[in-house]
């Protein structure tokens, strides 16, 4: 009997351990290496090869500089929110740009890839992978 309390006290622990802050995996994943958008579904159409070429380098600071063929295309914001799975990209611009200009819900985060459902509609999804 006390090994099977020490064995599901030891279970719980590790559940605990394994658990992580996804703002935090987050904002250490986008920071790092730049990225590109590797599948962006927009009111049921597939618009990814719109933003072939397109770079986004997340910065720290909270802005975004994209860039199209080495050239500086564009700057805006970027944000999470706490405690509520939010991703917000903000570009003060009109344009194509202007599909990623949404509150997203964070749907996933890993090392090479972040995929992203528009807030209230989760069937508009975008997909940013990292580039290198």
């Amino acid at each position: 009997m006390k090994r099977l309390v020490l064995f599901l006290a030891l279970l719980v622990v590790a559940s605990f351990a394994g658990c992580s802050n996804n703002d935090d995996d987050l904002t250490d994943t986008i920071t790092t290496g730049t990225w590109r958008v590797s599948y962006l579904s927009d009111d049921g159409d597939e618009d990814t090869s719109l933003f072939h070429g397109y770079v986004f380098s997340f910065r720290p600071d909270g802005t975004v500089l994209v860039t199209r063929q080495g050239l500086p295309s564009a700057l805006g914001t970027w944000n999470e929110y706490n405690n509520d799975n939010r991703f917000d990209l903000d570009f003060d611009q009109t344009g194509l740009l202007q599909k990623l200009d949404e509150d997203w819900v964070v749907a996933s985060v890993n090392d090479d890839a972040i995929l992203l459902n528009e807030f209230g509609r989760p069937l508009n999804q975008c997909e940013f992978t990292r580039i290198y």
